[in-house]
C-alpha cells in the first residue's frame, strides 16, 4: 500500500505536490479512460471494482490526478475507514484545498472511533 500512496502524491516528475490546482480532476478532464470508468463503478456503487481498476493505475504514467481521492472515497463507502484515512491524507497531500477529501477525511476519523482527530476538518 505504501507503493500505492506515494504514487497518489507524486507528479509526474517525482517531486510531489506543487501546489497549483487544488481541486481533482473531473472525469472528462483526465485523460486516463479507465479512471473515467472507474468514477463511474463508484457512483453506481461497485465499490470493490473500482478499488481494483483504481490501484492498477497506480503504475501508470502519469498517474491521474485525484487517484487518492477516489481511493479514499470508495473505501470510505465500503466502510473501512482506516484505509480511507490513508488515502484521504495522501489526496489533502496533493490538493489540500479539495474539500470533498477534507470532509471525507474528517468523517472517516470520527467513524472510526476518533472523533478529536476529525475536529480539525470540520472546522
Amino acid at each position: 500500500m505504501w507503493l500505492l500512496l506515494s504514487a497518489c502524491c507524486l507528479g509526474q516528475s517525482g517531486q510531489g505536490s506543487t501546489g497549483e490546482s487544488t481541486a481533482p480532476p473531473a472525469a472528462a478532464e483526465t485523460s486516463e479512460p479507465a479512471f473515467a470508468a472507474a468514477q463511474v463503478l463508484l457512483r453506481h456503487g461497485k465499490y470493490d471494482e473500482a478499488i481494483s481498476q483504481l490501484q492498477s493505475l497506480a503504475a501508470a504514467k502519469p498517474v491521474p490526478k485525484g487517484l487518492c481521492r477516489e481511493l479514499g472515497a470508495a473505501y470510505y463507502q465500503k466502510g473501512d475507514y482506516p484505509k480511507a484515512i490513508d488515502y484521504l491524507k495522501a489526496a489533502q497531500a496533493e490538493a489540500p484545498d479539495d474539500r470533498e477529501s477534507t470532509q471525507l477525511l474528517g468523517l472517516s476519523y470520527y467513524l472510526s472511533g476518533h472523533p478529536a482527530d476529525a475536529i480539525p476538518y470540520h472546522e
